[in-house]
């Protein structure tokens, strides 16, 4: 991965991919939970489009301190994408994948833009974009609750890459790939009436096929970054309680339809030693005594090769007949790439109400 080599030329305007990171992306961490881009926030309707109405997304844009825009530059571009939940996001030129920018709803042909003297040197400036998608809509921007969102933003006498977001590392690039989810706590249940959730990927190249690992990790100790953005979100869902620190012991799993011959690796049951312990855990939780869980993260891991250009689509499921009401379960989905760099990441939690 790589920054945009059209977009080398200014070092002014950036968006963050972690709060407080300053245009600088850690593609180590969990950086597809931009605090710059959202969609109906302060609202019953928060991270969720709502079809044949006005929607909110609002997309904040920085400057750095004492920094020279190139020249030519008569305002600041804001492109926003939205597509279907997914991993390794897709770009616009491919029609396979059906990303779509959002436009002004006013003036669908007129980019979202700011005059440079709005924004502070060294501050920033939120716009928000008015996004009406219709319910007879087959496109991706067709209404829906958990979308994808990704903003690009640069001075308008550059020239983005027509081919690649270059997500992480460019920081005029960030991504809101989140979806939250209230859900019933099942009885012990058959496959079918396991927690699911269809998600997607695709290969960024498309001349040549690519091996890719597709990841799942629990995440039973959130960076703080990740609380930090989680918590406002999780207290709008009636009857949350907490984010759950315990594994889940009948662990989870991803259905892979295109691709039955995956090399999978499932580290995400506690075996026989670890189902004692987590009972011991849910003794002590239930006492009111909070610990950490003492084992790595449970992980799932599918080996997969990608045709040039190829889109596919997986469901994650997870067995939550024994997660606790009121517990989030923070799940990170990841698309790994053969350079063993993550190049697209979203992130389920399931609330047990």
């Amino acid at each position: 991965m790589s920054t945009d080599p059209g977009l080398a030329g200014d070092s002014c305007i950036y968006v963050e991919a972690i709060a407080n990171d300053g245009g600088i992306h850690n593609a180590a961490g969990v950086w597809w939970f931009s605090p710059d881009l959202d969609i109906n926030p302060m609202t019953p309707n928060h991270g969720n489009a709502v079809s044949d109405a006005d929607n909110n997304v609002v997309v904040t844009v920085r400057k750095r301190s004492n920094c020279t825009l190139p020249p030519g530059t008569e305002s600041i571009l804001v492109d926003v994408f939205v597509c279907d939940p997914a991993m390794g996001v897709p770009h616009p030129s491919d029609p396979v994948t059906q990303l779509k920018r959002i436009n002004p709803v006013n003036t669908p042909q007129t980019p979202n833009s700011i005059p440079p003297a709005n924004i502070p040197s060294g501050g920033s400036t939120p716009l928000p974009i008015t996004w009406h998608p219709l319910s007879t809509s087959t496109d991706a921007d067709r209404p829906g609750p958990h979308k994808c969102l990704i903003v690009r933003t640069y001075p308008n006498s550059l020239s983005p890459d027509g081919g690649d977001f270059h997500v992480p590392d460019d920081p005029h690039v960030a991504q809101h790939n989140l979806a939250i989810i209230a859900t019933s706590k099942p009885s012990p249940a058959p496959r079918e009436e396991l927690f699911h959730f269809n998600i997607s990927t695709t290969n960024p190249n498309r001349q040549e096929a690519q091996a890719a690992t597709i990841r799942i990790v629990a995440d039973l100790s959130p960076a703080k970054n990740v609380i930090d953005f989680l918590i406002p979100r999780l207290q709008e869902i009636n009857g949350f309680r907490r984010i759950a620190n315990l594994g889940l012991p009948q662990g989870f799993n991803l259905r892979l339809p295109d691709f039955p011959n995956a090399t999978v690796q499932n580290n995400s049951r506690l075996g026989f030693l670890g189902f004692l312990l987590y009972l011991l855990f849910l003794l002590l939780s239930f006492l009111g005594i909070r610990i950490q869980f003492p084992f790595t993260q449970p992980k799932y891991e599918a080996q997969i090769q990608l045709q040039p250009g190829q889109f596919t689509t997986f469901t994650f499921e997870v067995d939550l007949s024994s997660a606790q009401r009121g517990d989030a379960h923070v799940f990170h989905l990841m698309h790994v790439g053969p350079d063993q760099r993550v190049i697209g990441g979203f992130t389920v939690v399931p609330v047990v109400v």
